[in-house]
């Protein structure tokens, strides 16, 4: 990706972040940490109370910026900013999230989104805030590491297209830990494989073409063609189906997968 494009993107963030904005704050009860959830972006994360009073967050439909509140009243905008976390379609890596452009991947992600840092950038403190500052920097480690992702949306509400094909199933998709599961043989049928069931052993077989893909429900390891594709959510069995990770099914075959948050579809392309 070319340098052009990389600071166009991080512009796009920045833009994002400074409009539509609102501001919100948290309390602490009697010295416990602060719980802050965001539902619109889908992730969840704890503050240490010694925040309490001392910062704000800067809100907006891209991202959430963590302020030092006392910085804040004496520059306004967004000055003293602490830590900003943005959310990005799709699950990327470090290349694709600009990697030296200051931005950062988060552990917590789900199948549809990553989550992204950015921040602290250079000095956004007055003399009076500078101590308070510098203390709240030391706890960013320690807060990043408590992010998780947390469902947005209704699994019922979830859809999937192959191909500009709507399908219907017996058993809908359903989000469990945060991840969507949606019925594996339907989808791999209508991709054109073969599907067989081991009662015995609890385990899918689908072929189509040179292509075989092994997923055996409760296991994190299935594999494709002998090489396995490691799950953070193993498959499972809901009413006789079997349901597992989006992103497996529809790349198991070599589908590409779209997600549409605001018509909560997922689009796979079997062909590119």
């Amino acid at each position: 990706m070319n340098t052009f494009i990389r600071f166009m993107l991080l512009l796009m963030l920045v833009v994002t972040l400074m409009t539509s904005s609102s501001i919100a704050t948290a309390q602490s009860a009697d010295g416990e940490d602060i719980e802050y959830s965001n539902d619109v972006l889908g992730f969840s994360l704890t503050l240490p109370a010694t925040w309490e009073g001392r910062y704000i967050a800067w809100e907006t439909p891209g991202g959430v910026s963590f302020l030092n509140a006392h910085s804040n009243e004496l520059l306004g905008g967004s000055s003293g900013e602490l830590f900003t976390i943005g959310r990005r379609n799709g699950v990327l890596t470090p290349e694709e999230v600009l990697e030296g452009s200051g931005l950062r991947l988060l552990a917590a992600q789900t199948d549809m989104f990553t989550y992204v840092l950015s921040g602290p950038s250079g000095v956004q403190y007055t003399d009076v805030s500078e101590a308070e500052y510098l203390e709240m920097r030391k706890d960013i480690d320690t807060i990043l590491q408590t992010v998780k992702a947390i469902p947005i949306i209704d699994s019922a509400d979830i859809q999937v297209i192959i191909d500009a094909k709507r399908l219907a199933f017996e058993v809908p998709p359903k989000i469990v830990n945060d991840r969507i599961l949606v019925p594996l043989r339907a989808i791999f049928e209508e991709m054109g494989a073969e599907v067989l069931w081991n009662d015995q052993t609890r385990t899918v077989t689908a072929k189509k073409g040179y292509t075989v893909v092994v997923l055996s429900i409760g296991d994190i390891s299935p594999t494709v063609n002998g090489e396995v594709v490691p799950l953070d959510q193993p498959g499972i069995i809901v009413d006789g189906r079997t349901l597992a990770p989006l992103r497996f099914v529809a790349e198991a075959f070599g589908g590409y997968v779209i997600w549409t948050d605001t018509e909560k579809t997922a689009s796979i392309l079997t062909s590119l």
